[in-house]
């Protein structure tokens, strides 16, 4: 009787341990997720808040079209569609990691509205006006990224190129949707900003930053398989860049520690796909690359969106 007691007690505490995981790693709180438009904390972002707190501003004052659609597991999604040339290509913009679509999306969406194109602003599941309170890392999301291009075509026809154009996570969700086999045909191609190589890497590395032992990530493992209902180990960018059958361009800054320079440049060169392009940005920190190349980035954002989604 004893050791049944005691049997029940150490399971109990397992699935709290189990549960907490969860919450710390892959619970999405609207609250956490959403409301915060600015930069992160860090010494790093000082010279930059002003400047993206203006493109942030910029982009609210445009008008939008508010897209809902419903992901194949049931949850619902949001997405904010801004018409700048009727009948133009439209790119998918893609926010990261307990962000918001505001905050990541600002300077991307300026960016397209030089180009001449339409942008499709997606709030992730867990974030923003979307439904749902587990972030999949990627998993989850890139079938709702193949869901809001298969969107685009019913809504707008299926002659509009689209293209997506993804941040942090939202690059890695990218990705991963682009070695999808299901990826529809009018997605022409990605703009990659600061990925991670794998959901299963970054968590063991975020890990290894708050010197936690490696056995936390199975725990982690079965606490995203138990209660997300995802695998972070099922797929992963690096692996779905040789199955991508479009082009991609690959963008990090070297100075990049919270998702690593060298996430980006393993894949880059380990990769067997010869339409990728790769774009590092010396000195600069996580989702910096645009604001300390401006130039350069926008040049290069440009030219890849302009040439790979050009109407014949």
């Amino acid at each position: 009787m004893v050791w049944l007691i005691l049997l029940s007690l150490l399971l109990l505490f397992f699935f709290l341990i189990l549960f907490w995981i969860y919450e710390q790693a892959f619970w999405g709180s609207k609250k956490r997720c959403s409301e915060d438009l600015g930069l992160p904390p860090g010494k790093e972002y000082d010279p930059y808040r002003a400047e993206l707190q203006k493109n942030v501003l910029a982009m609210q004052q445009h008008a939008f079209a508010v897209w809902q659609i419903k992901a194949n597991d049931g949850v619902s999604l949001s997405a904010r569609y801004y018409e700048n040339v009727p009948g133009a290509p439209v790119i998918i913009l893609v926010h990261g990691y307990k962000s918001s679509s505001f905050r990541d999306a600002s300077g991307g969406f300026h960016m397209v509205r030089k180009l001449g194109f339409n942008s499709l602003v997606v709030d992730l599941r867990a974030h923003g006006e979307s439904g749902g309170h587990t972030i999949g890392f990627g998993i989850k999301e890139k079938e709702d990224l193949i869901l809001w291009a298969e969107e685009v075509q019913k809504r707008l026809g299926q002659e509009i190129p689209v293209a997506f154009s993804g941040i942090s996570m939202g690059a890695a969700t990218a990705l991963m949707a682009g070695g999808d086999a299901r990826l529809p045909d009018c997605v022409k191609c990605i703009v990659a900003d600061c990925p991670y190589s794998s959901p299963e890497e970054i968590l063991r590395s975020e890990l290894k930053k708050r010197h936690l032992p490696e056995f936390v990530y199975p725990l982690m493992r079965i606490s995203a398989r138990l209660i997300g209902r995802f695998d972070p180990s099922s797929d992963s960018p690096m692996a779905a860049l040789d199955r991508c059958p479009i082009p991609v361009l690959l963008i990090h800054g070297m100075a990049d520690d919270f998702v690593p320079f060298s996430m980006s440049k393993r894949m880059a060169e380990k990769t067997k796909k010869e339409d990728l392009i790769f774009f590092p940005v010396a000195g600069a920190g996580h989702g910096l690359s645009i604001y300390l190349a401006p130039e350069e980035y926008v040049k290069t954002y440009c030219a890849f969106m302009a040439k790979h989604l050009r109407q014949k």
